[in-house]
């Protein structure tokens, strides 16, 4: 996974889908709807909550995530000396 950041528009294409499906499936809106792409996948990015996806595996690998949850990941990874 890589991490979002201004060079890959902070997974633009990855936002959108994830925009989509979370309204199709329960009908609400992840983040302000008239926000374009971009500025969606940035506000995503940067939004105030850990945001992940993830594939449906049995054992899903982690497919993106936002600067909280890899803070918070950072942070205990610290704490327990693992990576």
């Amino acid at each position: 996974m890589s991490v979002p950041h201004p060079a890959n528009r902070y997974h633009v294409d990855h936002t959108q889908r994830l925009r989509r499906t979370l309204h199709a499936l329960i009908g609400r809106h992840l983040i302000n709807r008239a926000l374009s792409p971009g500025i969606a996948a940035n506000a995503l990015f940067h939004a105030p909550f850990a945001g992940l996806s993830h594939h449906t595996d049995l054992a899903p690998p982690l497919t993106s995530g936002n600067q909280v949850l890899f803070e918070k990941l950072r942070r205990k990874s610290a704490t327990t000396g693992s990576e």
